[in-house]
């Protein structure tokens, strides 16, 4: 919320593409600290790690309606809102299935090595679906055979943590890249405005008269 609340204020003077670009290497970096997260490192990583993607990512969608709208004929402001508005919506479900699935196969494919092979088959599949599976199923093990089976599905889930968080990053910087060069030459909304405001002269009463 305090970068969405900022960004219009920081837009005023810093131009649109520096100040997304900056925000994006940010989360750039909140990503590459979440790939340091392990079974065994506490919160410090995560809890960083997702304050800098969030803070980072705050600018891009606070300044984009902006940016799409003022850049559409009045007449076809309308159909830039709605077109921004499907667009982040199919791009928002789009990420979740595709950075989810990315994270489910690392995990699928590391824990399985970590499954006893005697496990009933249900017990295997919910060890395979999911990290909470895994840890109900190792509750029911014996102590040994139950901390092996946890152990892995949470070394496995950290791994498929890791693939997403490189994943978003390496997007990010595509996005970086792309924002810096597309909208280079946007100006800051507080110049922009000024000189829109200072190219209307004002014509007072009496000089209406006298050009007359």
């Amino acid at each position: 919320m305090a970068g969405m609340l900022l960004a219009p204020l920081i837009a005023r003077r810093i131009r649109s593409a520096r100040l997304i670009g900056t925000g994006l290497l940010v989360s750039t970096s909140g990503c590459f600290l979440l790939t340091k997260v392990g079974i065994e490192s506490g919160l410090t990583f995560l809890v960083l790690g997702y304050i800098c993607f969030s803070i980072g990512a705050a600018p891009l969608p606070s300044l984009s309606s902006d940016l799409v709208i003022g850049s559409a004929p009045p007449e076809k402001a309308g159909s830039a809102a709605s077109m921004l508005q499907t667009s982040g919506e199919f791009a928002f479900a789009l990420g979740i299935a595709v950075l989810g699935s990315i994270g489910t196969v690392v995990y699928r494919n590391q824990v399985a090595n970590s499954i006893p092979t005697d496990l009933p088959a249900s017990a295997v599949q919910a060890s395979r679906d999911s990290l909470a599976g895994a840890t109900a199923i190792a509750e029911g093990l014996s102590e040994q055979v139950g901390k092996a089976l946890l152990t892995g599905a949470r070394e496995a889930f950290t791994s498929g943590m890791h693939a997403v968080a490189a994943a978003s990053g390496a997007i990010m910087l595509v996005t970086i890249i792309l924002v810096v060069t597309r909208l280079r030459n946007v100006r800051p909304i507080g110049e922009t405005q000024s000189n829109q405001t200072g190219s209307i002269p004002e014509v007072t009463p009496g000089a209406a008269k006298e050009s007359r």
